[in-house]
């Protein structure tokens, strides 16, 4: 004979068997919340740092812009050679680049030197004439050492920056030169973004510190590389008002 038992399960089972999956739950939902907000915590943290980072290179250039002129005169050299080092680096990685993938500019001698020559002179011209104003105006193309005051004559009455504009020029004239596609279309428009990237993030930020509104306004009426010609002031000229600085 088959008896049929029947198993009643404990009340208080039930309950701590309740008990212990709400814990669990609670966990695992915490454990989430953990992990997310301390993912969150570092997006934040690193975004700071590199707000901070940005912010003490804009520091370092204003205290030694304003600073003494031995300081000014011993950085100028640094940066001037490190800028020149990066400019040689994005040529030599293009031409390696174009080694390694076999490749070359369709239009070869005598046309790449036709194509080169024209952008070469206007670059060269244009960041020559920038370093006149410059130097007239008592200071050096170097952020560290700068003029004493706003230069908004010869080539700085159209842009902001002429004599990045010359450079790009001067880079795309080599790239022709050496028949490079990789420095045409690659590593030159690289340089160029990163180049832009630079003066707005650190250099601009600086010159806003140091000369102030007269920056501002600058910075309002005059595009930063394409020009805007026939552009009249209020009293129908280019304005040539200065602001100096006070220098330690």
């Amino acid at each position: 004979m088959r008896l049929n038992v029947l198993h009643f399960s404990n009340p208080s089972d039930t309950l701590f068997r309740s008990l212990a999956d709400g814990e669990t739950r609670c966990a695992e939902k915490q454990r989430h919340n953990l992990f997310h907000n301390s993912g969150r915590f570092r997006l934040n943290t690193l975004q700071e740092h590199k707000g901070c980072g940005v912010k003490q290179i804009v520091d370092f250039i204003y205290r030694t812009a304003t600073g003494r002129k031995h300081t000014r005169m011993l950085y100028t050299p640094v940066f001037a050679a490190f800028f020149l080092l990066l400019i040689v680096l994005v040529i030599l990685l293009a031409l390696k680049a174009d080694a390694f993938f076999h490749r070359a500019l369709p239009l070869q001698y005598p046309w790449n030197y036709v194509a080169s020559v024209p952008l070469l002179a206007s670059g060269g011209f244009l960041w020559g004439w920038s370093v006149l104003h410059f130097a007239k105006a008592g200071g050096t193309p170097v952020p560290v050492n700068p003029p004493v005051k706003l230069v908004n004559s010869g080539p700085y009455a159209y842009v902001r920056n002429p004599m990045l504009a010359g450079v790009f020029l001067i880079l795309f004239a080599v790239a022709f030169f050496m028949a490079s596609p990789s420095l045409l279309f690659v590593f030159g428009p690289a340089f160029i973004c990163c180049s832009i990237l630079e003066f707005k993030l650190i250099e601009e930020p600086e010159l806003e510190r140091r000369l102030g509104e007269q920056y501002l306004d600058y910075k309002r009426k005059t595009p930063m590389l394409f020009p805007k010609f026939f552009r009249m002031h209020g009293n129908g000229t280019t304005s040539s008002k200065t602001s100096r600085i006070k220098r330690k």
